[in-house]
């Protein structure tokens, strides 16, 4: 996950398909977070593909990005758009199929 914080914001929000990996693995900072939803409310925004994977409910993964009461509500911010964006996406449900508790967030075009 802390890979995605070397690249530039012009880089995180190009056109191209973007895979967010380890989200979820540590906990993000205020500031982290901050960056992280921008990103991801830009791509969702303008429509640009963006995927993540994740074993973790979307509770567990609220909790697992951050761990500060005072970030709790952006984390879930974050992941409520993730989880929006999965529900109306349903053609790419077969990529959970079989995973238990499996959180796919993908969107595109």
């Amino acid at each position: 996950m802390l890979a995605i914080f070397s690249k530039t914001f012009s880089e995180l929000t190009a056109p191209y398909p973007l895979e967010i990996r380890g989200l979820g693995d540590v906990p993000l900072s205020s500031s982290g977070l901050s960056g992280l939803w921008s990103v991801i409310d830009y791509r969702f925004e303008n429509l640009l593909p963006t995927t993540t994977y994740t074993d973790l409910s979307p509770l567990e993964l609220c909790k697992a990005i951050c761990n500060e009461p005072k970030c709790e509500l952006l984390a879930r911010a974050i992941i409520h758009k993730f989880v929006f964006v999965y529900h109306v996406c349903p053609p790419f449900e077969k990529f959970c199929a079989g995973t238990l508790n499996r959180l796919c967030l993908i969107w595109e075009h």
